[in-house]
């Protein structure tokens, strides 16, 4: 009995087949990938975010106590003081997060809400901790409350590498009232500023924040 193959005919059949089943199998498939990698990124901005919760447990007295107010902290904070202990990467670019990427604590009521800003931070800052990225220690505390009228005095901040030897001379600051860069603290009128310390060295690089907040009258709670 003689075996007879495909035709030519019966061939491009079978490939339009396979065509058509690809172009309906491979939307699906993108997005079930999609959707895992999303659902991870949720579970990584959870985690951020009890580590937030963590850290405003422990800081409460230290925190605005007038309803609405706001202040911002960074993950390489939460990894400075060991309330992160490992880098996370974005399951849809592979990257590390940024370490200046901002988590909002906000007072409402009795208690606080934290929140992780989603894709905030710079993307040139998102190489993970390692044992030659540079430290910086804040002189004084970390939130600082006063009152409308009076001076502030920047504690400031000093800047080690690896070797811990004092590389403050590099450190730049910033400071924000919200989202907007400004000069200086200015304590004539209530608001909350952050304060930020970046240093760079070995192509590494690390940032930590400072909360000032000027208020009326500190330690009030609504």
């Amino acid at each position: 009995m003689t075996k007879r193959g495909f035709t030519l005919v019966e061939l491009l059949a079978v490939l339009t087949i396979l065509g058509l089943l690809a172009l309906l199998i491979t939307p699906t498939v993108f997005n079930t990938v999609n959707k895992f990698k999303e659902e991870a990124y949720e579970k990584q901005v959870l985690t951020i975010e009890a580590a937030a919760g963590d850290f405003t447990s422990d800081h409460l007295t230290e925190l605005p106590g007038n309803f609405g107010d706001t202040i911002y902290i960074t993950l390489g904070d939460l990894k400075a003081e060991g309330y992160l202990d490992k880098d996370i990467k974005h399951p849809k670019t592979n990257a590390y997060l940024p370490n200046d990427a901002l988590i909002k604590i906000m007072r409402k009521k009795n208690d606080y809400k934290v929140e992780y800003v989603k894709d905030s931070g710079t993307l040139s800052m998102n190489s993970n901790i390692k044992k030659n990225t540079p430290t910086i220690r804040l002189t004084g505390d970390k939130i600082m409350t006063i009152r409308v009228g009076s001076t502030y005095a920047e504690p400031g901040a000093i800047a080690y590498d690896a070797s811990k030897n004092n590389i403050s001379s590099g450190m730049t600051k910033t400071i924000k009232k919200g989202t907007t860069t400004v000069a200086t603290i200015n304590t004539n009128n209530g608001g909350i500023y952050t304060i930020y310390y970046k240093i760079t060295n070995q192509n590494m690089t690390q940032v930590i924040t400072r909360t000032v907040v000027v208020e009326s009258n500190p330690g009030v709670t609504s």
